[in-house]
């Protein structure tokens, strides 16, 4: 696949040319990443210790998609009138995917909680970081919020024919899900949800 350029920020301040390149500022997103993975590690409280009865199988050996499912089940489950919907990217870490950032700056607190509690408070209507996808890597760790994301429309996706009501972000996923570096993708609106797509396909 060619590497798909992306724009950075305005103004001067940090942002990635594409998502292996370096910012203006000399750090990698890449870099950036591998930090976030050690502050953010994963999503489960370490102080939390559950009977084993009640573990089919170690959170950390559990595949992305697996995990994208639980968290987009959770958050489907709690959100109220003001969701304006999600969408995340499970991102490899390593392969050059075409996003643009739309904001200038994170939201406050990112590397102090939750994915779960980070998406929830964003995926509000009064948020400025609610539109577009969210990346994150494979431990669902949060990498970026708020990027524009431009996959190439793909013949392996098939639109579902049973009178959903998709929009752009549910294509934007589907055709998204077929890109090298893109282990799968996921949303959640109103109207479905929650969906997570892998190689194409609902998984």
């Amino acid at each position: 696949m060619v590497p798909v350029k992306v724009a950075g920020y305005k103004n001067g301040s940090c942002a990635p040319a594409n998502i292996r390149s370096t910012t203006r500022c000399g750090v990698s997103l890449l870099a950036f990443a591998t930090s976030m993975r050690e502050i953010l590690a994963d999503n489960t409280p370490r102080n939390s210790c559950p009977p084993n009865h009640m573990i089919s199988k170690p959170p950390e050996s559990m595949e992305p998609k697996t995990k994208l499912k639980a968290l987009l089940h959770r958050i489907h489950t709690q959100v109220d009138t003001t969701f304006s919907g999600l969408g995340v990217i499970v991102w490899d870490g390593v392969s050059t995917i075409p996003i643009l950032p739309m904001r200038s700056e994170q939201p406050r607190g990112i590397h102090d909680k939750t994915t779960f509690e980070v998406l929830m408070n964003i995926s509000r209507e009064g948020s400025p970081f609610h539109d577009g996808f969210h990346v994150v890597d494979t431990a669902l760790a949060l990498i970026q919020v708020s990027v524009y994301f431009s996959p190439a429309i793909s013949a392996q996706v098939e639109t579902p024919a049973n009178g959903l009501r998709f929009g752009g972000r549910y294509l934007a996923a589907a055709f998204g899900s077929c890109l090298e570096g893109v282990i799968c993708t996921g949303v959640v609106s109103k109207q479905y949800g929650p969906i997570v797509f892998e190689h194409g396909k609902v998984a």
